[in-house]
């Protein structure tokens, strides 16, 4: 059986996390473009 060492165990959830940062950080931005467009035609349809 392997034996995993808590620093290697630290370093794969440090690359995990880092890119999972990445994906929330992207998804943000896809996120406030999307939310950006729909203000503006849910204003249009108010007119």
């Amino acid at each position: 059986m392997a034996t995993t060492s808590i620093a290697e165990k630290l370093a794969k959830l440090e690359k995990k996390i880092a890119k999972r940062q990445v994906t929330i950080t992207e998804e943000q931005k896809q996120l406030d473009k999307e939310m950006e467009v729909y203000d503006k035609l849910y204003l249009t349809a108010l007119d």
